[in-house]
């Protein structure tokens, strides 16, 4: 995995974790900045961007939930911070997006115009304003697991140019989800070693545990994620279906988790409980042990 991929992936960790306990959090992210940060060379400033990116993330989410200005200028420091540490243009844009739409209070489903009434005469355009939507979502969601919330940020941002493999990610999330909040009901399927996903939606269904809606975009994604695994192909005609129902789905699963974190914590049999500061620290002091020997910090 590259060195953007584990900060990425761990840094999501952090993010819940300020979510949760703001001072855990801010000590996560301190130890990432500690790993990957890497010392100003030549008067060049080389602390990573990404870090400063999901900590404006992490702020503006103790925004919203708390209406407290401090946490929307600490946003708008970081989220300034990331693009002038940014050093892919692509990466630079996001930053600066962001920074102006927090900055300007608009929220995200008017900032990339989802309301569209006529998306056909520009599907490309509205097609990337929805990926960037559903990463921009995708920081809110923080009861999601953070694994599966990891896979979804990385399968948004590349959403425009490997499409199909973003479907068999949506299709991968929503089968962990699916384990991770209705164990009972795989557990129906696993005895006999009778397990689909297909089976184990239609269940869902038949116990009232999902509304027909979520039936629909369940069924949706699976089927989604099934063709573009074989064919490695996605038409055109559904990719704003797919995004705008797999946002639906991603934000259900939210929804679910949050009401129901307790008695989840008693129930759950299957992978992918969430990391705790601790365990984090382990993995983070493995790293700069790896990042030493590779002379990350030359």
């Amino acid at each position: 995995m590259s060195t953007w991929r584990d900060i990425w992936r761990y840094g999501v960790i952090a993010n819940r974790l300020f979510a949760e306990n703001e001072e855990q959090g801010k000590t996560a992210f301190d130890k990432l900045s500690k790993v990957y940060d890497k010392p100003e060379k030549d008067g060049k400033d080389r602390r990573d961007g990404m870090i400063r990116y999901i900590l404006g993330e992490a702020h503006e989410y103790k925004y919203k939930k708390t209406n407290d200005i401090k946490y929307k200028n600490n946003a708008l420091e970081f989220y300034k911070e990331a693009e002038n540490l940014f050093p892919v243009d692509h990466w630079k844009e996001v930053a600066r997006k962001t920074y102006t739409r927090l900055d300007t209070s608009t929220s995200a489903e008017n900032f990339f115009n989802i309301k569209n009434d006529s998306p056909c005469e520009k599907v490309k355009i509205y097609f990337e304003n929805l990926l960037w939507y559903g990463f921009q979502k995708t920081y809110d969601f923080v009861y999601l697991n953070d694994f599966a919330r990891y896979i979804c940020l990385s399968a948004l941002s590349r959403g425009s140019s490997e499409w199909p493999l973003s479907l068999v990610d949506f299709r991968t999330v929503l089968e962990l989800e699916i384990k991770q909040c209705f164990p009972y009901v795989i557990d129906e399927f696993t005895k006999d070693n009778k397990y689909s996903l297909f089976k184990t939606i239609q269940k869902l269904s038949d116990y009232g545990l999902i509304t027909p809606g979520e039936e629909k975009a369940f069924t949706n994604i699976r089927m989604a994620g099934n063709i573009a695994a074989h064919e490695l192909y996605a038409d055109d005609n559904y990719k704003l279906e797919n995004i705008q129902q797999f946002i639906n789905v991603l934000e259900s699963f939210n929804k679910y988790r949050q009401s129901n974190s307790i008695e989840e914590k008693k129930q759950r049999k299957y992978p992918l409980c969430q990391i705790t500061l601790d365990k984090l620290i382990s993995y983070l002091d493995k790293e700069k042990e790896s990042l030493l020997e590779k002379n990350y910090y030359d």
